[in-house]
This record gives C-alpha cells, structure tokens and sequence, in this order.
C-alpha cells in the first residue's frame, strides 16, 4: 500500500513558510541596499510636485511633446537620423558625441519616449551608486531636490553621462578596474565632459603614493590601462565615426571653436552671466561649490606634497570627484566664451554658461556632497567666518558688484542658501534639512519653467 502523505503536508508548508519569509527577507534587504524606499518617496513626492506646478499652470507644455525639445535636443536627434553632418550648407552637428544619439536610434522613441529611458537610466544608476558608497539620506535628499537634477529628465545626455560615470565611481570604490575601464570608455563616447577624468584619475593615482613614487612603472602603467587607454579608444572612435561620415577630420573641435567660442584663452573678468533671476543666482552658487572644491583639493595637494597620508582622511573615489569639479571649474574659466554682458555695463567677460549642468548634475557632485557632510560637524564660529569669504569670492570674481546695491543683496541671497547648508552640517538638524530640501524642489520647479521657455539660458 501507498503510504499516505498526510503526515509530510505540515513539514512541507512550514517548509514554504520559511522560504516565503528568507524571500521577504531577502526583498526588503535589497530594497534597502539600493535605497529604494528613499528614491521612491522622491519620485511620487516631484511627481505630485510637478502635476500641481502644471494643474496650477506654472509649467507651460503647450508645445506638447517639443516643451522639453530644447538646446541641444536638436542636434542629437539630428545625429540619431541622419548621423554626422558638417559643411558650410548643413547645420552641423559634429560639436557633440554619438552614444546617446545610439541610444535614441536604437530604440525609436520618441521625445517623451527617451526622457523616461532617461529617466529610469538615471534612478537604476543612482541605486546602484547608493549601494557602493551608502550616503545619508539627507545628503541622497539634498542631491535629489538640487535645481539642476531635472536634466537627467530631459532629451539631453546628463542621464547617460551619469550612468557612465557610476561605473566609474563604484568601480573606484571597490577596487574594480575593469569597472573603471567601462565606465571611462563609455563616458568618452558620451559628452566631452570625460576629458575631465583623465587629470582626476592622474591625481588620485599619484596622489594615493608617495612623492618618490609617482615615476615608478607600476603607478603609470595603472593610469595608462585605467584611465589613458579607454579615454584614448573612445576619444578615437568618436573621430574616426565623424571623418567617416563628414570626410573632415576634427571638425568636433572645429565646430565648438566656431559655433560656441570654446577655445582656450585667459579669463576676462568679471564673469558675468545674465538671464533669469534666480537662475543668475544658482549659476553664482554653483561658482562658488566649484571654489569650494578647488579649496579642498589644495588643500589635499599640499598636504600631499608635505609628504602626508591622504588617503586616511578622503576615499578615493571622494578624491576623484574634487579633482572632476575642479576640472569643471577650469574648463568653465579658461575655455569658454567671452560675451557682452549688459549688467551695470558692459564689459568683455568670460561667461558662466554651462556652471549648473557640468557640476550640480553628476554624479560627482553628489560624491563631492557625500565627502563633504560625512566631515566632522563645522562649528557655528566658522559659520561666521564663512560668511566674509563668500564676499571675498563675490567681490574678487563680480567687482562690478560693489558698485550697486541691488547686485550686492543678489550675492546676500546667494551666501544666505550656502550658510543655511552650513548650519544644517553644524546641527544635524532634520527638520532644517527638509525644509532646505522641500525650497530647493521649489527652485528646481522654477528651473523648469524657466527650461520650457526656449529663450532662457540656465545652464
């Protein structure tokens, strides 16, 4: 006879229990390594923030689908159509790399199509970042809520870029050359901004060995294969592709020379920028976190130099990103344009354009927040001390701006937000950093708006 399985059936569902609770278990856990919960309480919260912006007829989409169809959107679409085209009878399109025009011809889509590619791009890649470095959440919050995060939204590359350079980040961070070699080439086939990783990844390199060391064979051997190769192959190809549908070799930085005067040339001060209001003002704001870093990274060469140990009080992967955002801040100076600026005068100055795009969204600056709020708490007496070297930057770069009262209280504004930062590292205070998180979403609403309204300049 058949014995019966009657007997089993209780081990058998207590068997399914427990393996129904090791999988919740396991569900919640990687829920909380890549921060689920966090990224999506931000994502209903903008959503609900950006449906009432539009209910209440803040955001004008009247344009449809071609509200978000701006700056630079046309010559990637341009590139994903037709491919590469310069002549003195085209538009030419050569002044801008080819993976995320790939992308968006790969796979079809349309104008809102490719800004939630973008969009899902940019938050799977932000929960990776999140479980290699593990941020507090408020600094997560304060990178989220930033004015400029909208751009990985957008038909635009900062959400491909971004993904690129979690790779290399995380692969930084755990110790990942292959990572690193991925993320770099992919970056290089993305936007001329990785031109920026090969002087971070060469000073964190050297800067992790000690002076005697920094001409040993081991230690460049590690640049060339980490950084230089990959740099080198995606730079390379992206040649190659335009010569081989233009017949003009160069004609990348042909054409950013021509069409947007970026060459290299000395500073003219004062750097001006004008446009909308408040955007003028984050523009001032990003200036002065770009100081900030290059303060830091002083800071760490000459302890460097000294002989010191760097890599106790700043992890790699930190140090990479000073370096990016001091390498934002040069190209901001010395390579782009000189224009007119119609403020308290005129004056033949170096402009601010492109501040906001190339250093608040990255996934540098984030790491660069992470570095600066994991310090020991800044106390309230150097919050004072902080206050007149903000007016030192203000009235070194913006000399104009002591000449009228309006512009000063402009730069007050501006040294407000970045002491009201401050006294959130001195405290820990939550409630201080929601509300700088819940004004900061309402700023990133008004850059928005402003970015629909094709004329405006806010990058």
């Amino acid at each position: 006879m058949k014995p019966s399985a009657g007997p089993e059936c209780p081990d058998s569902g207590v068997a399914l229990a427990h393996l129904l609770h090791m999988d919740r278990r396991r569900f919640f856990s990687f829920g909380k390594e890549y921060y689920f919960l966090p990224l999506l309480i931000y994502s209903l919260g903008m959503g609900a923030v950006y449906a009432a912006a539009y209910l209440a007829g803040l955001i004008d989409l009247g344009h449809g689908a071609a509200s978000f169809f701006r700056w630079d959107a046309k010559f990637y679409l341009s590139i994903a159509e037709n491919g590469y085209l310069y002549g003195p009878d085209v538009e030419g399109n050569t002044g801008f790399f080819p993976l995320f025009s790939l992308l968006w011809r790969i796979t079809g889509a349309s104008v809102p199509g490719v800004q939630l590619i973008n969009t899902g791009i940019f938050f799977v890649s932000l929960a990776r970042l999140c479980k290699s470095l593990k941020p507090d959440i408020m600094v997560l919050g304060f990178f989220l809520t930033s004015p400029f995060v909208f751009f990985m939204f957008v038909p635009l590359t900062e959400s491909l870029f971004f993904a690129t350079s979690v790779l290399v980040i995380a692969g930084i961070h755990e110790q990942k050359r292959g990572m690193v070699f991925l993320g770099v080439l992919l970056s290089s086939l993305t936007r001329a901004s990785f031109f920026f990783l090969i002087p971070a990844g060469v000073g964190m390199l050297l800067m992790n060995k000690p002076i005697r060391q920094i001409w040993s064979v081991n230690t460049w051997r590690e640049i060339l294969l980490q950084f230089l190769l990959p740099a080198g192959l995606g730079l390379i190809t992206v040649l190659l592709i335009q010569w081989w549908q233009t017949g003009e070799w160069f004609s990348y930085f042909e054409l950013q020379g021509k069409a947007w005067g970026r060459v290299f040339s000395l500073p003219a001060f004062p750097i001006a920028l004008t446009t909308e209001f408040w955007a003028e003002r984050w523009s001032y704001l990003s200036f002065a976190l770009c100081c900030l870093a290059l303060g830091v990274g002083i800071w760490y060469f000459v302890k460097w130099l000294k002989g010191r140990d760097v890599s106790g009080s700043i992890g790699n992967e930190e140090l990479f990103a000073v370096i990016f955002v001091v390498m934002s801040l040069a190209s901001i100076v010395f390579f782009n344009p000189k224009w007119y600026y119609f403020g308290l005068g005129e004056y033949h100055s170096t402009v601010l354009t492109g501040v906001n795009r190339y250093t608040q969204a990255t996934a540098y600056f984030f790491v660069f927040l992470i570095f600066l709020f994991r310090q020991p708490k800044i106390s309230l007496r150097r919050i004072a001390l902080f206050i007149p070297v903000t007016y030192l930057i203000w009235l070194l770069v913006f000399p104009a701006y002591v000449l009228d009262v309006h512009p000063l209280w402009k730069m007050t504004t501006v040294t407000l937000i970045l002491c009201s930062y401050a006294a959130y590292h001195a405290t820990r205070w939550r409630p201080l950093a929601i509300l700088l998180m819940l004004c900061s979403m309402a700023f990133q609403v008004a850059m928005v708006i402003y970015f629909v309204k094709e004329e405006l300049q806010i990058d």
